[in-house]
């Protein structure tokens, strides 16, 4: 069982690792108050509920998947 969630921990802070990366290069922000930035809202959910957290952020990663989709090579960043 610790096993589990040992590699539960470890999946959502590189998912999170991800998301800062992604939203930090990627999402326009610009405009949104502090509270509402992407890893704000979810270091508020974390607050509230860790499982309602992994699951938000787990919709978070399918978005810019989603979002990413269209991108050609020139538009990714090195």
């Amino acid at each position: 069982m610790i096993r589990k969630q040992e590699e539960a921990e470890l999946e959502y802070v590189k998912m999170k690792d991800f998301l800062s990366f992604y939203a930090e290069g990627y999402l326009k922000t610009d405009g949104l108050p502090p509270d509402k930035q992407p890893m704000a809202s979810l270091e508020t959910l974390e607050k509230k509920n860790m499982k309602t957290a992994f699951n938000g952020l787990r919709q978070a990663i399918n978005d810019c998947v989603e979002m990413s989709e269209h991108f050609d090579r020139a538009e990714v960043r090195n």
